[in-house]
């Protein structure tokens, strides 16, 4: 809106043509002396009943935080959910960083983003969630940003339930004139996860100052990552919230703490063997692979067990080991040794997408105190990600017939019959990544009447489509 700005000229200029009037009035030394105070340079200004916005923490009763156009455009970030991801109560948004289909969406308090309320220009935003209001803010053109308020408190009084833990306003540039193009580059430290952006803006003031209209385009690609590509998460790196070990011997620590290496001690990808059912036929010691005096089946908690889990583990040259399942948490966790594990070197830490958005917004002051906007948007995204198939064989009888049982457990076999397999096998996995197709269509048109000083009335019509196709 740019009716403050209007009213701020005029009133200025009110007030030097007083002063002119009383220059003329004076004698004519005087007015030798104003007309030199005229021309001489003042970085003073005056301001008689400006309606210039001012900071919003001083007229409203909720505290605002708000993230400028510098600042957004000094990260470096190509998603500009990134950027106000550093305002700690929005710490557990989904960004780039960990969303697996390439989507991003604000979540403050960690209450969840369906419950935080995303506009643009103080207007809603067609969802970008299935079975949800929460919004993609990877749709909204960074270019075209002029500053994100983000209101924590109060909101659901004034926008309803979906405001329940607040309210995030992107507010977009409404008098841009020009043109401006923005290429940008990057690579990690690691000398991969390449990126690239190219933000272009064209925006046009016209009938003297009074409507703008400005097209901003956004072309982005984000290459991704696997666990195997960095050190901190490749092996089944990434630790995870479980039974605390020192639980186990201290009823006094606390009962949950961070471990690493977790596993599933029950079963494994490579296969865990066991003589048969029941815990009856594991006391037996029908072998002792190692030679350590133990039989293979009292050496770990999996062959302990009576299901599921064994006493064996194949190795890659068809060989066979005898199962160790490192610390046991409880009757499914455990940390490292022979377990399952979680994630795999090949899964996607960080998806690749690509997404090219088109954004026209238009604005028109029919007089000095009506105006009628209109936005439209047009967003395409696609992100790959892939992760094996770690689907499960429990209890897979082998008959004693089976060629591929090794020598190592013949002597077993003698006696039990066959053998029982209960594996986490990545086999059925195809090589081919899961990709999802995300399209935002988005159209406003509305007025904005102040009917009485300092009063305003908005009215607005908003059709928003999205549709979303993934391809496993």
């Amino acid at each position: 809106m740019k009716f403050g700005n209007r009213r701020y000229r005029t009133l200025k200029s009110a007030v030097l043509a007083g002063a002119s009037l009383g220059v003329l009035a004076s004698a004519p030394v005087l007015a030798q002396e104003a007309d030199e105070e005229l021309a001489a340079p003042s970085d003073r200004i005056v301001v008689t009943g400006s309606r210039i916005a001012r900071n919003p923490n001083l007229t409203q009763p909720t505290p605002v935080q708000s993230v400028d156009e510098e600042t957004i455009r000094l990260s470096g970030e190509l998603n500009i959910a990134d950027v106000v991801n550093d305002i700690p109560a929005l710490i557990s948004s989904l960004t780039a960083e960990n969303s697996a289909t390439g989507a991003n969406s604000l979540n403050l308090r960690g209450l969840g983003g369906e419950r935080t309320l995303t506009l643009v220009n103080g207007r809603r935003h067609v969802a970008g969630f299935r079975g949800t209001q929460a919004v993609d803010t990877g749709t909204i053109p960074r270019a075209l940003v002029e500053r994100v308020e983000v209101t924590t408190g109060g909101a659901s009084a004034v926008y309803g339930a979906d405001a329940v833990t607040g309210v995030v306003n992107f507010i977009l540039k409404d008098d841009f004139e020009g043109v401006d193009i923005t290429f940008r580059g990057g690579v990690s430290g690691e000398n991969d996860a390449e990126n690239f952006s190219f933000d272009a803006l064209f925006g046009r003031n016209f009938a003297n100052g009074r409507g703008n209209v400005v097209l901003a385009v956004s072309i982005e690609e984000d290459t991704g990552l696997t666990y195997g590509e960095r050190d901190w998460s490749r092996d089944n790196g990434i630790d995870t919230v479980q039974t605390n070990p020192d639980f186990l011997t201290d009823p006094n620590a606390p009962t949950r703490a961070i471990v690493a290496d977790p596993r599933f001690w029950l079963t494994s990808q490579e296969g865990s063997i066991a003589p048969g059912f029941g815990g009856a036929s594991r006391q037996i010691n029908y072998v002792d692979i190692n030679q350590n005096g133990i039989a293979d089946c009292q050496e770990s908690a999996g062959g302990r067990a009576s299901f599921l889990a064994g006493c064996w583990l194949t190795n890659p040259d068809g060989t066979v080991r005898v199962n160790q399942d490192g610390t046991v948490l409880n009757g499914l966790w455990g940390i490292g040794g022979d377990g399952g594990r979680l994630n795999f070197n090949r899964d996607t830490l960080y998806p690749a997408t690509d997404r090219e958005v088109i954004n026209l917004n238009a604005n028109f002051d029919v007089t000095n105190t009506f105006s009628v906007f209109f936005e439209a948007k047009y967003v395409t995204a696609e992100s790959r990600s892939f992760a094996e198939q770690d689907t499960f064989y429990d209890t897979l009888f082998i008959n004693s017939d089976n060629a591929f049982i090794p020598a190592e457990l013949q002597p077993v076999v003698g006696v039990t019959g066959g053998l029982v397999l209960t594996q986490d096998p990545l086999d059925f996995s195809d090589n081919n990544p899961s990709v999802y197709t995300r399209e935002t269509t988005r159209f406003v048109a509305g007025f904005e009447w102040e009917f009485a000083p300092g009063h305003l009335l908005e009215a607005s019509a908003n059709h928003g489509v999205f549709k979303n196709q993934s391809n496993y």
